[in-house]
C-alpha cells in the first residue's frame, strides 16, 4: 500500500513542471476606413517566425476580438473580412503574464465584382 501511494505522489509531483504557467491576453480593435469598428471580422494570431496558425478570434460590435491563454513570443495578426483587404500586422512581441494591446488594425474596402455563375 505505502509503494502505490509512493508510486502516486511521485506521478502526480512529476506533472507540476508541465502545469501552464505565463500565459497572457492580447486585444486587437478593428476599424473601417472611417474610424468605425468592423464586426465580424476573422483575426488570427500567427507565429511571427514562421507564420503559424496559433489562435483565431472573430471581432464583436465593438470591433474587439480578444485572444486568451497566449504564450509569451514575438506575433504577427492577419485580418480578413468579407469586402475588405487582407491586412498583416508588424509583429508585436507578448510577455508573460502582460495585456498587449498592438494598434488597431485600418482595413480598406476592396473593389471586387462578383462573378455570375454559368
Amino acid at each position: 500500500m505505502k509503494l502505490m501511494f509512493t508510486l502516486l505522489a511521485s506521478c502526480f509531483f512529476s506533472l507540476a513542471p508541465f502545469a501552464q504557467t505565463g500565459k497572457s491576453t492580447v486585444t486587437l480593435t478593428v476599424l473601417n476606413e472611417q474610424q468605425s469598428p468592423v464586426e465580424g471580422a476573422t483575426v488570427e494570431l500567427l507565429r511571427s517566425q514562421d507564420s503559424a496558425l496559433v489562435k483565431t478570434a472573430i471581432t464583436d460590435k465593438a470591433g474587439l476580438a480578444l485572444l486568451e491563454n497566449i504564450a509569451p513570443a514575438t506575433y504577427k495578426f492577419r485580418v480578413t473580412s468579407v469586402g475588405f483587404a487582407i491586412v498583416l500586422s508588424k509583429p508585436f512581441t507578448v510577455k508573460e503574464n502582460e495585456s498587449a494591446s498592438p494598434s488597431p488594425i485600418h482595413l480598406t474596402k476592396t473593389e471586387s465584382e462578383m462573378q455570375g455563375v454559368t
